[in-house]
């Protein structure tokens, strides 16, 4: 109690001294060395500096002024640059924090960065993955932007356990809907299904290599066939639920390999499926143009490659 108290003086402290210093300086931009305050929290202990990091991101958003949000801003960025000895309770503490001040103006994807170091102990993972799971939610649902996709690519990287192997699965509208699928899923199902979809993310081109189609069939096998068949309807149907907007260009690739999953099979309802994406991706939205007009292309090819006349009748 203590050190936050301590913490919140020193952050009040600075405030009203880059106040002062604005008003009589006439600069808007100053650096934390030049104020005596600044100087004594780069100064303080590691736990100390945690603590302002802390107090600084609780401070109620009604109480800080123009000036004080910018403030916090630049020693919220300088500080979130060191290396610093996050506890558990630190890194629950924060991302909680910043779940209910996500559109506040502060270094999210910095600060998140920072915390990305200690995140890679399992153990330490394992204990904050349900307040990582809750900001992931959070940032879905901002506006759709740059940053946004950077922190869910982070996010992804960081629940996954730091692995290259993301899945390439960007917040747009149909995304959100697709990661609620996910989330839904049975672990071991889940596990083959990502496996996939990751592949899906990498195709490229007009047509599958012969390469990319022989890796495909080895993790549709995994999953199998009629798992496989019913989810993708069901993923296929997501992007009829979500029709006025077009479709992110990541989340369109993985789309175009989905459906050149299906070119080999002979099943009805999946053809079925195919020709109504394949009408939903090239639907015009006003100023816009077409939907997804690569995952329709795609769904065409893979009916033109289903055996028998399964492709030809839808």
């Amino acid at each position: 109690m203590i050190k936050q108290d301590q913490a919140l003086k020193l952050f009040k402290a600075y405030c009203q001294e880059y106040h002062r210093r604005q008003r009589t300086e006439g600069r808007w931009e100053l650096e934390i060395a030049e104020l005596d305050a600044g100087q004594a929290i780069l100064a303080a202990p590691a736990t100390v500096q945690i603590a302002v990091i802390r107090a600084a991101l609780a401070q109620p958003v009604q109480s800080l002024s123009g000036q004080s949000a910018y403030a916090r801003f630049v020693l919220l960025s300088r500080l979130v640059k060191r290396h610093l000895p996050y506890t558990i309770e630190d890194i629950r503490s924060l991302l909680s924090t910043m779940r209910v001040i996500i559109r506040s103006y502060i270094p999210t994807l910095a600060l998140l960065r920072s915390l990305a170091s200690s995140l890679a102990e399992p153990s330490i993972l394992e204990a904050c993955r349900t307040e990582l799971v809750a900001l992931q939610k959070a940032v879905f649902a901002l506006d759709a932007s740059a940053d946004q996709r950077k922190l869910l690519k982070l996010l992804d990287d960081i629940l996954n356990g730091q692995q290259p192997n993301s899945i390439p699965i960007l917040a747009d509208e149909w995304g959100r809907l697709a990661m609620a699928m996910i989330e839904a899923m049975p672990s071991e199902q889940r596990t083959s299904w990502l496996a996939l979809l990751q592949h899906c993310g990498k195709a490229n081109g007009t047509v599958p290599t012969k390469t990319w189609y022989t890796k495909m069939q080895t993790l549709r096998e995994a999953l199998g066939t009629e798992i496989f068949s019913e989810l993708a309807i069901s993923w296929f149907h997501t992007l009829r639920q979500s029709r006025d907007t077009r479709l992110d260009e990541e989340n369109s690739t993985l789309l175009k390999g989905l459906a050149w999953c299906c070119a080999d099979l002979e099943q009805t309802a999946l053809a079925d499926a195919l020709g109504d994406t394949a009408i939903e991706g090239y639907h015009k939205i006003s100023g816009l143009g077409p939907r997804a007009p690569k995952v329709a292309r795609a769904c065409i090819y893979a009916l033109s490659q289903m055996p028998s006349l399964y492709g030809a009748a839808s």
